[in-house]
């Protein structure tokens, strides 16, 4: 192989580790970007959730007849049946109890 051939081809491999190596890191950059947003999505939702139980019931969320109570009312988790949050109450060993319409079956 000719000397121009070599170092075409050294160029090209370098062109090529250089664009994955671009590309891995736009894409771990992004998926932290996602991740961080979904993550205070998730977070905004659950205070806007503790605080209408709250307000239902002012003793704590520990009292399973008042603000668990508000919580387990179908039109009341209906609030949070967007299409971007999908809400679910489960019982402390993890069975559903409660959830909005737009998780299904």
């Amino acid at each position: 192989m000719s000397l121009k051939w070599r170092i075409a081809l050294w160029y090209a491999s370098l062109l090529i580790v250089v664009l994955a190596v671009t590309c891995g890191i736009i894409v771990w950059r992004f998926q932290g970007i996602l991740y961080d947003q979904a993550k205070a999505s998730v977070s905004t939702t659950m205070r806007s959730i503790v605080q209408s139980a709250q307000q239902s019931n002012p003793f704590s969320l520990e009292s399973t007849s008042g603000s668990l109570q508000f919580l387990f009312n179908s039109s009341n988790l209906e609030i949070w049946n967007t299409s971007t949050s999908f809400v679910q109450v489960d019982s402390a060993s993890g069975y559903p109890l409660a959830k909005t319409a737009n998780l299904g079956g």
